[in-house]
């Protein structure tokens, strides 16, 4: 698994709730591995927060050490359209002040399958 911080690989890795809509702005994710390019906004992570499932095959998700989570509170997972890739992100969220909370990119993990 290759780890990359996520400002390597986002245009944007802070998101907050009185300052974003839910689907505006976005980020651009570019994949560390072919360049695909995806977008993510605040809704996306609202959707995987504190969730367990995963969106990867039970052998894909194995491959991800669970111990280099850093203390993530949440995590998104995909394939790469493009390359196919076994993508993870791990974020943090966080509440804070008045009517306010977000996230935070961390690092994305990758595993690197069909490389184009």
């Amino acid at each position: 698994m290759q780890i990359f911080e996520a400002e390597n690989c986002f245009s944007k890795v802070w998101f907050q709730r009185d300052e974003d809509w839910d689907l505006q702005p976005k980020s651009e994710y570019h994949c560390p591995s072919c360049n695909d390019l995806l977008l993510f906004c605040l809704k996306d992570l609202d959707k995987h927060r504190n969730l367990l499932h995963s969106n990867l095959s039970k052998e894909d998700f194995k491959q991800f050490n669970l111990k280099g989570s850093k203390g993530c509170s949440s995590f998104l997972d995909f394939y790469c359209s493009k390359c196919k890739s076994p993508t993870k992100i791990f974020y943090d969220s966080w509440a804070g002040g008045r009517f306010t909370d977000g996230y935070e990119l961390k690092f994305v993990g990758l595993l690197e399958k069909n490389v184009v």
